[in-house]
């Protein structure tokens, strides 16, 4: 049940108006155990203030799943490939 934890601490996020802007600002690749994979750093600013976070690709499909339950009939653009 990874994926129901990871909607409910998704669901726990809040911002003071609602607005948040984000970027990819670069990528790196990790090992871990052995294996390699990319890490992509994410900065950005809402309206308390602002941020810094990792996050691997997997988490990118995750998110945009979530994006587009909740909002149907919004355009989300692709991620791109691996």
């Amino acid at each position: 049940m990874p994926q129901q934890r990871a909607l409910t601490l998704i669901d726990d996020i809040k911002t003071n108006d609602g607005n948040i802007k984000m970027s990819i600002t670069k990528h790196e690749i990790s090992k871990n155990r052995g294996k390699k994979h990319t890490a992509y750093i994410i900065e950005g600013s809402d309206s308390l203030g602002d941020f810094v976070v990792t996050r691997r690709y997997k988490e990118f499909l995750l998110i945009r799943e979530i994006l587009f339950s909740r909002y149907p009939g919004l355009y989300i653009p692709p991620i791109p490939q691996k």
